[in-house]
């Protein structure tokens, strides 16, 4: 009740009270800076809280993002065996096709050979023959010139 009645700086104040009203004075100061402080501790929780909401937000669409990620690349990896397997598939029907190859150009080789021979026997059966119709005709030039032999003993 004394702080009521003194005036700090220049009032009419008792010796008692006014102490009393300069320690009233800083506690009120003291008070104002503390419900101060505490609003901007306030304001700084609420960002913090705000900020930290906000990360949590972005890890759980990272998170997402990264499981989204993961189920694409089996999908990729799974893609990638069935491609590999074709390939594989691929790799063994050339490997069958170029021994195919092989076996039919052995086989062409023989064919040809064979052709060769073939052709050979005919011409040397050409010229056989040549020969024996060459032949023929000189034995049917004897048997003419016997024939008139033997008709000049007739007559």
């Amino acid at each position: 009740m004394h702080a009521i009645d003194c005036e700090p700086n220049g009032g009419v104040c008792s010796e008692a009270a006014c102490p009393i009203a300069v320690v009233a004075d800083e506690v009120r100061s003291l008070a104002e800076k503390t419900a101060q402080s505490i609003e901007e501790i306030h304001a700084i929780i609420e960002k913090l809280q705000t900020g930290s909401r906000k990360a949590v937000e972005v890890m759980e669409q990272g998170k997402s993002q990264a499981v989204k990620s993961v189920e694409q690349s089996t999908l990729a990896s799974a893609s990638l065996n069935t491609i590999i397997e074709f390939i594989e598939n691929m790799d063994e029907i050339n490997a069958n096709i170029a021994s195919a190859g092989i076996e039919q150009n052995y086989v062409i080789e023989n064919i040809k050979d064979n052709v060769d021979k073939i052709l050979q026997v005919a011409d040397d059966a050409v010229q056989t023959t040549e020969r024996a119709n060459g032949a023929c005709v000189d034995l049917s030039e004897h048997v003419k010139n016997q024939q008139a032999v033997v008709d000049n003993f007739k007559y």
